[in-house]
């Protein structure tokens, strides 16, 4: 009993909280809420810089790899000498297989910057958070590594014109979010029943690297608007686990779901 009153207060105080940082003024009817269209998502720009390497001092060229194309041909083609090519070839045992260098991944060049051009560093993208970086000139040098994840804070508002995907799609967000959402409100909206004029504002954290979405992290709030009727959405932890509830700290989780197909099976890969 004591954690249910415990849960309602700390929900309300945090329903309180989150209208806040909504709306920035607080919330005492309908017409408080702000336009949503006013609140214009734009994705952060991150500079990454790799591993020992200062990309400012270089020119650089970016490319993807072609089809059927050997690391041999590649960097033969920017000048590397062949001999180097082939100690490349030894040395990279055990670091990495370049059997594995797949088509249509990117790289990038990095050579001198004065008219010889010459290659200096070349980095390979082997997956959003993996590179393989080799280093060029008096010694040969190759290493693999991590690059960094970010972490952002996002709001983002919106009014749904057609679909909660195309809206997340057309303001430039990524579109999991509208999964997530689906997850947290599948007991409480008809993700197959949204109406135009339906709109939505969330706070949540996304991973970022190299100024690309890879992922949607933690939902600090969110606030659903569905055919006049207001669904708020304020995580809680108890027990260690982490679950949603409503303004008056009732857990959104109920016997069943309000869409029995989850809106996430359909709509996307």
């Amino acid at each position: 009993m004591r954690k249910d009153i415990f849960i309602s207060l700390s929900a309300s105080l945090a329903g309180v909280l989150l209208v806040w940082y909504f709306t920035g003024r607080g919330y005492s009817s309908e017409t408080d809420i702000p336009d949503t269209e006013e609140n214009i998502y734009i994705p952060p720009i991150i500079n990454y810089v790799y591993d020992s390497i200062m990309v400012d001092s270089f020119q650089s060229e970016n490319g993807f790899i072609k089809k059927n194309q050997p690391l041999s041909s590649l960097l033969g083609g920017y000048g590397v000498p062949s001999q180097q090519i082939h100690q490349l070839s030894i040395q990279s045992t055990g670091i990495f297989d370049f059997r594995k260098i797949r088509f249509g991944n990117p790289y990038k060049i990095f050579m001198t910057s004065d008219s010889l051009k010459l290659p200096r560093y070349f980095v390979y993208e082997h997956s959003p958070f993996e590179y393989l970086a080799i280093q060029f000139g008096d010694s040969l040098r190759l290493w693999t590594g991590l690059k960094k994840v970010d972490t952002i804070q996002n709001r983002f508002a919106g009014s749904i014109q057609t679909s909660l995907w195309n809206l997340m799609s057309d303001k430039g967000a990524n579109p999991m979010l509208a999964i997530e959402l689906s997850e947290i409100y599948a007991w409480s909206v008809d993700f197959f029943g949204l109406q135009k004029g339906d709109s939505i504002r969330i706070v949540y954290d996304e991973y970022y690297v190299d100024s690309s979405s890879v992922g949607i992290g933690k939902i600090h709030g969110a606030y659903f608007r569905h055919m006049g009727v207001d669904f708020w959405a304020i995580p809680f932890v108890q027990d260690s686990i982490m679950d949603y509830y409503d303004q008056e700290g009732k857990s959104l989780r109920k016997a069943f779901l309000k869409a029995p197909l989850r809106f996430s099976r359909i709509s996307s890969r």
